[in-house]
C-alpha cells in the first residue's frame, strides 16, 4: 500500500500498521455489504466474499488484481435501471467532486436495488462499499400502493349512493371520524357538524333513543346492529332510513372502527304503515259491524265509530249527525273535537240545494272545501270551528236516510281511496245498526247491509270469537274459493283444514305470533283449495282485540285473492334471475349458486367443484358481418351445446354478450373440469349454420377451483375470467386453469392501466430512434420512432410490458397521437440540420389508433405545426389491420396518401393476406417480418418466403425493407434476393436523439 502523501501526519509504526490491516480484514470479513479495495493502478487489492457473489454467473471474475474498469463495466451490465439518461462510472469516484464521495442508486437484473458508493482515500487508492436496499425499496413501493388504494377507497365511499359514517370507538363517545355526501343528517344539524360530535347525536327523539338502546347492546357484544330511524325534510314529511353498523376488527381481534350503511327505506316502511292503517280500518270495520249484530247500544257504538274514525283518518274532528224533525234539519249526537254541551243539542238547517242534502238523497259520499271566508260564514256545525274541509258519508237504512258521518279538517285532509271506502263502511254499519235497533226485521236486513259494506273493499270478510271458538265468513270469503253462501266454515280449524298442507304450520305460527303480542298483527300469505280442486293463494289479515289484561279474545281481519299477483311475482322473479335470450340463469342466479357451493365447501372440506369462464371466438365477427339476429341465433345454440356438455346438477349460465360461465359442482378431481372444456371445445368444432353459411367458433375457457379456499363468489369467478383472458391470450381452442401468480399478474397489469394514465399526463414518455438503411449503399435512408417509457418508480419499462395493455384500454390512441406529433418534431429538427439528407421516420399505427375518426386530423394537425413535408413521414400499418375492413380502410389510406404521407405495411407475412389484394391499397412499402428474416440461414423456407415477398412486391411497384437483420451475412442475402432497404442490430440498435445525430453526422 503506498504511503500516504500528507506531510503533517506521521508514519505508523509497524506494529500500528498491523493493528490496522487486521482491522481492515475484520471489517471486510463482517461487514454486511459488499466491500473492495482497489490500489493507485487501479487493481484489485482487497475484497470480501459478497462483492463477489455480485458478478457470479458473469465472465468477469474477482480475483486479487482484477482491472477496475473491467468490474465496473461488469457491473453496469447488470444494471436494468439507473439514475439519469446515461450511465456513468459506478465503482470509481467523480473527479469532480474532489473528496467526496460519489453515491449512485442502481437496480440490477435480478430486480434487487442497491446502493454503490465510491471514494478515493488519501492515498489514492479506491473504496467501495455496496449496499442492499431492496427491503427498503420494497417498503417504499407498498407504502405507495397502500396510499394510493386507501385514495381510490375514500373516492369509491365518497361517490356510493347510500349514505357511510364511520366512528373511533378506541376514543371517548365513539366519534363520528367521516360521513360521505350521501348520508343523511339528524333534523337541523348540516352533515359538516357530525364530524367529531358523539355517535349519539345520531340518536335524538323518542324513536331514536329506544333504537339506540339496541344498537349499543349489539355493539357491546361486537355485532351487526340495526336500527330504522325517521328523518324530516324541511316540509316536515318523513323518510325512513335504516342504519346497518359494522364492526370492523384489526389484526389484533380488536374493532377499530364502526362503518354505518344508511340506507333509505321510505317506501318500505311508508307501505307497511299504510297497511297497518288498512290493517286496523278492516279490523275497525269487523268489529264494529259484530258490535252492532250483536244488538250494542247505539250510543256507545256511535260514540266508538267516532273515536276509530278520527283514529284512522288522524282527524281531530269527526261527528255523527241524525236527521231530526221533518227531515229538515242535522242534529249533533256523538263526535270528537266538539264540547260536549253541544251534543243532542247543536242542529244545522239542510237546504235542498245544500251539499247534506245531496249526500243524505243520492247516498254518495262527497267531499266539500271552503275558503277561509266561507268557513268563518258556515251556520253549521263546520262553521262553529271555522273548518275549511269535510268529507261526508250518509248513514242509511234499506229505504230511508238515518243522518251522516262527517270527518273535518281546518286545512287540506290527507285521504285516499280506501279511506273514503272505510268511511263509507263504517257508516253503512252504523245504518244496520240503527235499523236493527228499529225492528227485528232489521236485524235480518242488517247482514245483508253488512254485506255490502265488505264486498266495496273486494276482501272478504272474517271475525273469530276465540273463546267459544266461533268463525263469522262473509259472503265474498267464500265466494273467492268457489263455494257458495250456504257452505260452512263455523270454526278456524275449518278454515285451516282447507289450508295446502305445506302452509298449515306457517299459518298456525303466524296466529299464535299475533295473538301473544310477539307480532303487531296477523298476515300471512298461503295456498288455499279451490273449489274446482285447485290451489289459489290468498292474503289473510287480522288484528286481535284483547282484555284489560292484554290477552286476545277476539281476532277480525280480511282475506284477499293474490294468486294472479303471485303468478305475476314468480315470473319476475324467474326473469329477473334469468337471461330473456337463452332463458339460462344470469349473474345473478349463478353468482347465487357458486355462494351455496363456497357455503358447502365450508361444512364439508371434501366437497370440490369448479367454476368455468367460457368466451367465444368470431362471435363479433357474426355481429358484425350478418347481424344481431343471427349473433343471437348462435347464442342460442351455443347454449344448447354447453347444457349437453355438464351434468343436471350442474349450471350453465348467460353473463352476458358471449360470455358464459359454468359451475361444476361436487367433482371428484380436477381432471374432470379440464376433460369438460375439452368436451365443450370438440363440441363447438361442428358449424354453426348461419345465413347459408358455416361458422366455426372456439372457446376460450379459464378455470377456478374451490381448493383455492375462496369465501367470496366474486373473487372465484374474477379469477376464471382472469384465466380466461390468459387462454385467449395463448391462442384459440384451449383451456387455462388459474393459479395465484395469474391474480398478482392482473393486478400488475392493473397498476401499469392507472401509470400509463398518469404517464400521458406527465410526459413520461421519449422516442428512440433505429436507422433504416439503404440495402444497397449502407447510406441511412431514415429512421424508424420506437416509444420508450421512463417510469419514475419503475425505471425503464419495456414496450412489451404496457403496449398490449395500452392497445386494451385503447390508451393506444392518445399515446400514438403523441409519438406522431413527437416524431415529426424531431423529423422537422433533423431536416433543418442536414439538409442536404433526405431523411424520413416511420411511426408505427396500432389497429385501434388506425380505427380511431380523428387519425387523419392527428397527422395533418402534427405537419401544420411542424411544417414537416409529408413526403418526409411514413406511416407503418400492420397487415392484419389492413385487411380486417378492406373498403373503409381503403379510404382512409387514401385520405393519408393525399398529405404526402408513406404507407408500408409492417410485419408482412404473418397476417395470411394476399398480395394480389394489396394492388387495390394505396400502399408504398412492404416490411418483411423479422421472424423471417433472422432464420434465413437456417430455413430455406424462411429463405423462399423473403424472395417470394421481395419479388412479388417488386412486380407491385411497391419496395421493401427488411427488419431484423443482425448480421452480415443475412445483409448479403438481402442485397442478392434485391431488397431495398434494411434495418437491424448489425446496424445499430434504437437511438435516443442525440446519438440518433451523432450517427446521422458520421455517415452523412
Amino acid at each position: 500500500m503506498a504511503a500516504s502523501k500528507d506531510t503533517k501526519s506521521p508514519m505508523p509504526s509497524k506494529n500500528k500498521s498491523s493493528d490496522a490491516s487486521f482491522e481492515l480484514a475484520e471489517l471486510f470479513t463482517n461487514s454486511a455489504s459488499a466491500l473492495a479495495l482497489w490500489g493507485q493502478d487501479g487493481r484489485l487489492m482487497q475484497f470480501n466474499d459478497h462483492f463477489r457473489e455480485l458478478y457470479q454467473g458473469r465472465k468477469f471474475q474477482v480475483a486479487a488484481g482484477s482491472k477496475l474498469s473491467e468490474a465496473d463495466a461488469a457491473l453496469k451490465s447488470r444494471v436494468i435501471s439507473f439514475p439519469g439518461k446515461s450511465q456513468g462510472n459506478l465503482l470509481l469516484p467523480d473527479r469532480r467532486k474532489s473528496g467526496k464521495p460519489s453515491i449512485i442508486d442502481i437496480q440490477l437484473d435480478d430486480g434487487s436495488w442497491w446502493i454503490v458508493t465510491a471514494r478515493r482515500t488519501t492515498s489514492g487508492q479506491v473504496m467501495n462499499s455496496i449496499f442492499n436496499v431492496t427491503g427498503i425499496k420494497q417498503n417504499e413501493l407498498e407504502a405507495q400502493r397502500l396510499a394510493q388504494r386507501n385514495a381510490q377507497m375514500a373516492v369509491a365511499i365518497s361517490a356510493m349512493d347510500s349514505g357511510v359514517v364511520i366512528t373511533n370507538p378506541n376514543m371517548p363517545d365513539n366519534p363520528i371520524v367521516f360521513v360521505n355526501p350521501a348520508f343523511v343528517p339528524p333534523p337541523n344539524i348540516s352533515r359538516d357538524n357530525l364530524l367529531g360530535k358523539p355517535f349519539q347525536i345520531l340518536f335524538q327523539n323518542r324513536e331514536d333513543r329506544s333504537a339506540l338502546k339496541h344498537l349499543l347492546k349489539d355493539v357491546k357484544r361486537q355485532k351487526l346492529a340495526r336500527a330504522v330511524l325517521p328523518r324530516f325534510a324541511n316540509g316536515g314529511s318523513p323518510t325512513w332510513h335504516e342504519l346497518r353498523l359494522n364492526p370492523v376488527l384489526g389484526d389484533n381481534g380488536r374493532v377499530n372502527y364502526y362503518l354505518g350503511i344508511q340506507t333509505d327505506v321510505t317506501v318500505s316502511k311508508q307501505s307497511e304503515l299504510e297497511l297497518q292503517i288498512r290493517m286496523s280500518q278492516q279490523s275497525a270495520i269487523a268489529e264494529l259491524g259484530h258490535r252492532a249484530l250483536a244488538g250494542a247500544d247505539l250510543e256507545e257504538l256511535f260514540d266508538d265509530a267516532v273515536r276509530m274514525v278520527a283514529a284512522a283518518w288522524n282527524a281531530k274532528y269527526v261527528s255523527i249527525e241524525e236527521l231530526a224533525g221533518n227531515g229538515g234539519r242535522l242534529r249533533l249526537i256523538a263526535g270528537t273535537g266538539w264540547n260536549k254541551s253541544q251534543l243532542g243539542k247543536f242542529e244545522t238547517r239542510i237546504s235542498r240545494t245544500s251539499i247534506l242534502s245531496r249526500v243524505l238523497t243520492s247516498g254518495n259520499t262527497e267531499t266539500v272545501r271552503r275558503s277561509a271566508a266561507e268557513a268563518g260564514r258556515n251556520k253549521g256545525l263546520a262553521g262553529a270551528k271555522k273548518l275549511r274541509q269535510s268529507v261526508v258519508a250518509a248513514i242509511s237504512g234499506r229505504e230511508m236516510p238515518y243522518g251522516i258521518l262527517a270527518v273535518h279538517g281546518g286545512a287540506e285532509l290527507k285521504h285516499g281511496p280506501d279511506d273514503i271506502n272505510f268511511l263509507e263502511s263504517m257508516a253503512y254499519v252504523l245504518g244496520v245498526a240503527v235499523e236493527r235497533a228499529l225492528s227485528e226485521e232489521a236485524i235480518r236486513e242488517s247482514e245483508y247491509r253488512f254485506e255490502l259494506a265488505v264486498k266495496g273493499s273486494n276482501d272478504g270478510i272474517w271475525d273469530w270469537d276465540i273463546k267459544r271458538d266461533r268463525t263469522y265468513i262473509s259472503a265474498r270469503w267464500k265466494t273467492m274459493i268457489g263455494f257458495d253462501e250456504k257452505s260452512r266454515f263455523d270454526n278456524m280449524e275449518a278454515w285451516i283444514d282447507n289450508i295446502h298442507s305445506e302452509d298449515q304450520e306457517l299459518f298456525r305460527s303466524a296466529l299464535k305470533s299475533h295473538l301473544s303480542g310477539e307480532a303487531p298483527y296477523f298476515i300471512c300469505e298461503h295456498r288455499m283449495l279451490h273449489h274446482d280442486g285447485t290451489y289459489r293463494w290468498m292474503l289473510a289479515r287480522g288484528l286481535a282485540v284483547r282484555d284489560t289484561a292484554g290477552k286476545a279474545t277476539r281476532i277480525a281481519g280480511s282475506l284477499s285473492d293474490i294468486n294472479e299477483n303471485k303468478h305475476t311475482e314468480h315470473q319476475l322473479l324467474k326473469d329477473a334471475l334469468h337471461d330473456s335470450l337463452t332463458g339460462l340463469p344470469n349473474r345473478a342466479l349463478f353468482t347465487d349458486r357458486v355462494t351455496q357451493a363456497i357455503s358447502r365447501t365450508m361444512r364439508n372440506s371434501d366437497f370440490l367443484f369448479a367454476v368455468m369462464f367460457l368466451d367465444f371466438d368470431r362471435f363479433k365477427m357474426v355481429n358484425d358481418s350478418l347481424g344481431h339476429s343471427y349473433g343471437d341465433q348462435m347464442l342460442i345454440e351455443i347454449s344448447y351445446r354447453l347444457r349437453d356438455c355438464v351434468r343436471e346438477i350442474d349450471t350453465v349460465a348467460r353473463l352476458g354478450g358471449d360470455e358464459f360461465a359454468i359451475l361444476l359442482e361436487d367433482i371428484d378431481a380436477e381432471d374432470e373440469a379440464e376433460e369438460v372444456a375439452r368436451r365443450i371445445n370438440k363440441l363447438l368444432g361442428g358449424p354453426f349454420r348461419l345465413a347459408d353459411k358455416d361458422i366455426v367458433s372456439n372457446a376460450s375457457i379459464g378455470i377456478a377451483f374451490s381448493s383455492l379456499g375462496y369465501s367470496h363468489p366474486e373473487e372465484m369467478i374474477r379469477d376464471a375470467d382472469i384465466a380466461m383472458y390468459q387462454a385467449k391470450s395463448q391462442g384459440r381452442a384451449r383451456h387455462i386453469v388459474f393459479d395465484k401468480g395469474m391474480h398478482v399478474l392482473a393486478v400488475t397489469q392493473l397498476e401499469i392501466e392507472t401509470d400509463l394514465r398518469q404517464a400521458i399526463e406527465n410526459d413520461e414518455f421519449l422516442l428512440y430512434y433505429q436507422p433504416v438503411m439503404n440495402a444497397e449503399n449502407e447510406k441511412i435512408s431514415g429512421f424508424e420512432a420506437l416509444i420508450r417509457w421512463q417510469h419514475p418508480r419503475r425505471g425503464f419499462v419495456p414496450p412489451g410490458d404496457f403496449i398490449a395493455i395500452a392497445e386494451e384500454t385503447k390508451l393506444i390512441i392518445p399515446i400514438g397521437r403523441w409519438v406522431i406529433r413527437e416524431a415529426a418534431k424531431q423529423a422537422r429538427i433533423w431536416q433543418r440540420a442536414f439538409p442536404k439528407q433526405e431523411l424520413n421516420v416511420s411511426v408505427n399505427i396500432a389497429p385501434q389508433q388506425f380505427t380511431d375518426p380523428n387519425l387523419i386530423d392527428d397527422i395533418r394537425d402534427a405537419l401544420a405545426e411542424t411544417k414537416l413535408p409529408g413526403q418526409r413521414l411514413k406511416v407503418e400499418i400492420t397487415e392484419s389491420a389492413i385487411m380486417e375492413n378492406p373498403h373503409e380502410v381503403t379510404q382512409r389510406l387514401n385520405q393519408i396518401r393525399e398529405m404526402g404521407v408513406q404507407l408500408h405495411v409492417d410485419d408482412f407475412g404473418t397476417g395470411y393476406s394476399s398480395l394480389s389484394h394489396l394492388h387495390r391499397f394505396p400502399i408504398d412499402a412492404l416490411k418483411v417480418d423479422r421472424s423471417f428474416v433472422i432464420s434465413m440461414g437456417e430455413s430455406d423456407e424462411n429463405m423462399e418466403i423473403v424472395r417470394t415477398i421481395i419479388a412479388l412486391a417488386h412486380n407491385l411497384k411497391l419496395k421493401t425493407v427488411a427488419e431484423g437483420v443482425e448480421t452480415r451475412g443475412a445483409l448479403e442475402q438481402l442485397k442478392k434476393l434485391g431488397c431495398d432497404f434494411a434495418q437491424g442490430y448489425f446496424f445499430s440498435r434504437p437511438l435516443e436523439v442525440s446519438d440518433a445525430t451523432k450517427f446521422i453526422s458520421k455517415n452523412t
